[in-house]
């Protein structure tokens, strides 16, 4: 009987059930001294538009973003608390992702902020978890690296050893994930998209994203879903203003301090949406789908989920206001009340 001996030691193998969780215990650890910090005036958080509170910090898996006032007393204690959080966690901050970026300060402290945070400074047009920074609204040169980018996906596959099955299977799963993120941002422009949705088309017809071939399908016909008679190809536009539409609902309703800094960025004290904001490259989109959203938007009256709730938020729209329906009004105050967002399938 052979007996091999197992030696002992710390850490876990990559996809161990419990790296998640100890990963949580130790992100709630570094959010929670980040906002300690800030509560006992070790450092300062940035001035938000109005009265709204900005966010201190944000956490996206292993990444984090810091929004600080750049003051050197702040700078020293975020340093100082950043080596405290990896000696006693065991997690290292990698200082090749690191970046910085600075506003309108003086040159002198601008480099003692680098200095003391051995971080270098990084300017826009910059990339942060897959998603393209811009400074100014979108437009056809900025975003010719991802274009790039697609089309490289679309030639490196030996598309003629595929079936037309195959390849219109890859376009749905992979082509349409590529573009998701920054769709969810940025209103694209619409040469772009007319570009990127002919080189898909060649490439379902003829295998080749830049070699068109004669079909008498229209294009319309084969993104319409497959229950009406389609493959279910989603079109590159209204993907885009879906994604919008999800974020201008998101900075309409949710209550998370993201949302509220949002909502106070673009909109008026009324709700409303400003006309004009400077310095910003997401609001062009928020502006396009704006209308749409509002005009989509109901109030339901009890529970949602159920048909009931459709039919008193018809209902509602239909009253007037007048003695003979103030007891229902009065009645209403005390039902749950939810919103959902409707739009026509067409």
């Amino acid at each position: 009987m052979v007996v091999q001996l197992v030696s002992l030691g710390r850490g876990l193998r990559q996809g161990d059930p419990l790296s998640p969780m100890l990963s949580i215990i130790a992100e709630e650890m570094l959010c929670r001294g980040l906002s300690d910090l800030r509560n006992k005036g070790f450092l300062k958080g940035i001035i938000g538009p109005g009265k709204v509170v900005t966010p201190l910090h944000f956490l996206y898996v292993d990444a984090v973003l810091i929004f600080m006032n750049v003051e050197l007393k702040g700078i020293k204690n975020l340093k100082r608390f950043l080596d405290f959080y990896q000696y006693y966690s065991g997690q290292q901050i990698n200082p090749e992702k690191n970046k910085i970026f600075l506003g309108l300060i003086p040159l002198a402290r601008k480099q003692r902020s680098k200095e003391v945070l051995n971080i270098p400074e990084c300017h826009f047009l910059t990339r942060y978890l897959g998603v393209d920074l811009f400074e100014v609204q979108v437009k056809k040169d900025l975003i010719l690296p991802l274009m790039d980018k697609f089309m490289a996906h679309l030639t490196k596959w030996k598309a003629k050893l595929l079936t037309l099955a195959e390849r219109v299977e890859l376009v749905k799963t992979v082509m349409s994930s590529i573009l998701g993120h920054n769709f969810l941002v940025y209103l694209w422009p619409a040469s772009p998209i007319a570009k990127m949705e002919r080189w898909i088309r060649n490439f379902i017809w003829s295998g080749e994203a830049n070699k068109s071939k004669a079909v008498v399908v229209n294009w319309e016909k084969v993104c319409k879903p497959k229950r009406e008679g389609g493959l279910g190809i989603c079109r590159l536009k209204e993907v885009n203003l879906a994604l919008l539409a999800k974020l201008c609902w998101y900075i309409k309703t949710k209550k998370f301090t993201l949302a509220a800094f949002l909502r106070g960025r673009f909109a008026a004290s009324d709700g409303s949406l400003k006309h004009y904001v400077a310095s910003t490259s997401i609001f062009p989109g928020i502006r396009k789908v704006w209308e749409f959203v509002l005009d989509n938007s109901r109030w339901a009256v009890g529970d949602a989920s159920l048909d009931f709730g459709m039919i008193f938020a018809w209902g509602i729209e239909s009253w007037k206001m007048g003695a003979s329906c103030c007891g229902v009004h009065q009645f209403a105050k005390h039902l749950p009340v939810h919103s959902y967002f409707s739009a026509p399938l067409d």
